[in-house]
């Protein structure tokens, strides 16, 4: 899982909208600049709420006027970092925002039902455990009861597990943030299952390096994680990753490109075969350290990657036979109160009503309990994309829409795509894919579209 925090330029919930900067301040845009200056060190909470109202009025008159000049720019962001390091609450969520301005603004971040997620996943909290008291009040039948009772007691152990982990990542963030300001989010490395920072322009390369029992060493490229400031570094880091994926085993890597400040790292995973010791050395980097681990008597040997929930596939299991078990007691139960009130519990638990349930197969419902227990995309963004503390220049709109592709659809399609927009450039681009990959294309014309709306502006 990674999260990485991009999108707009956002101080402490003030987006600076994405226009040419302006070579002069206005005087009523002074008075804003020099109050958000003069907050400092820890701040009471109506000191918080000052610093909001003030940087919301300011984000109003900006829309008007347009961006500050980069070295004002530069100077805002950097007394942020001040403030969030000795105020870490400051940071509020775009849903959060916009519970307190969008309705002034006009416009929301698009969260659903314009309700914060962490407002929901502690309403949800609150149910599963009303639910339970309501349970052991009941007067159901003790094994159906039972069965109620181990769902439910599952159900409130995910949302907490959701919400530690947020909490876990925002903590490391600021720490990461203290010594380092260059850091603009954070990600769990693949192979440690520990946070570590990303940078701005970032290209940090995975490859497994097979130590065979005839001493011959076979090395492959594991995966890519790259960021990018603007779309021509995207552009760049895109072209060196298609050439990298491209070149044939045993012959030298390209060159990576030449990104003024890129972080640069290679991490090798050695898998010695018929060895008891592994150990995964990394390239000599700021970002990187050596892991050695120790394994059993297998005939292959490599790393493994952390499991981050080990019980969740024996949990969904022990859940879904539960559920089987429910199900049957309820077609042996003639009083409709008792029905009704094990499909109330069981929708409390479950997160989705009863009859969708019975209709999911087993791969749907392993799906639904894995998500129990790994926060969301719109969670982690929720509390990193839309942060108010970007310390950079904004991602771009390709490297956003390059990102939802690797959402939605596999690695080689989503490389395979990405290349061929390098190669023959968007529009053309588009008429291939329309060949060779539609579904891809659709998304591809819809953000030429949306570019072409924003250039005639």
């Amino acid at each position: 899982m990674a999260f990485i925090i991009s999108g707009l330029i956002v101080v402490v919930g003030i987006t600076f909208v994405l226009l040419k900067p302006k070579q002069k301040i206005s005087e009523e845009a002074k008075v804003y600049i020099n109050k958000l200056y003069s907050f400092s060190g820890e701040l009471t909470p109506k000191e918080k709420q000052n610093y909001y109202d003030n940087a919301f009025e300011l984000e109003k008159l900006l829309v008007q006027e347009g961006n500050l000049p980069e070295k004002e720019m530069e100077r805002i962001k950097e007394h942020t970092r001040a403030l969030i390091i000795n105020n870490p609450d400051l940071i509020l969520s775009a849903q959060e925002y916009d519970q307190r301005y969008g309705h002034i603004l006009g416009h929301t971040h698009g969260h659903p039902h314009g309700e914060d997620l962490q407002q929901e996943k502690q309403i949800a909290l609150e149910q599963v455990n009303a639910a339970i008291s309501d349970l052991e009040a009941s007067e159901i039948p003790e094994e159906a009861k039972e069965g109620l009772r181990s769902i439910l007691n599952l159900r409130r152990e995910s949302l907490m597990i959701k919400q530690s982990k947020i909490d876990e990542a925002t903590r490391i963030y600021i720490e990461f943030l203290k010594n380092d300001p260059g850091v603009v989010g954070v990600m769990e490395d693949p192979i440690t299952g520990e946070y570590i920072p990303t940078y701005l322009n970032m290209l940090k390369v995975y490859r497994r390096r097979t130590h065979n029992v005839d001493g011959t060493v076979d090395d492959v490229v594991t995966g890519i994680t790259q960021s990018s400031s603007t779309p021509e570094n995207q552009q760049a880091l895109q072209a060196y990753e298609t050439a990298l994926n491209m070149t044939p085993p045993g012959e030298t890597p390209p060159s990576p490109p030449d990104i003024e400040g890129l972080r640069f790292s290679v991490e090798y995973e050695d898998v010695y075969l018929n060895s008891e010791e592994v150990t995964t050395d990394k390239a000599d980097h700021p970002m990187d350290q050596t892991v050695t681990s120790n394994t059993s008597d297998e005939e292959t040997i490599k790393v493994e990657q952390p499991d981050e929930h080990p019980k969740v596939e024996e949990d969904w299991q022990d859940i879904t036979d539960d559920v089987i078990l429910l199900q049957d007691l309820l077609k042996d139960i003639d009083d409709p109160q008792t029905q009704r009130e094990i499909t109330i519990f069981l929708e409390e638990a479950l997160g989705v009503p009863f009859d969708k349930f019975l209709q999911m197969s087993d791969a749907e419902i392993e799906d639904e309990f894995r998500k129990m227990f790994a926060p969301t995309d719109a969670e982690i963004e929720a509390k990193f994309k839309d942060m108010l503390i970007h310390n950079h220049a904004p991602v771009s709109d390709f490297t956003m829409f390059e990102n939802n592709l690797r959402k939605n659809f596999t690695q080689m399609r989503t490389q395979r795509a990405i290349a061929t927009i390098n190669q023959l450039g968007p529009k053309k681009g588009l008429e291939r894919l329309k060949e060779v990959d539609p579904e891809i294309a659709k998304q591809l014309e819809v953000y030429i579209q949306n570019q072409d709306r924003e250039n005639q502006k």
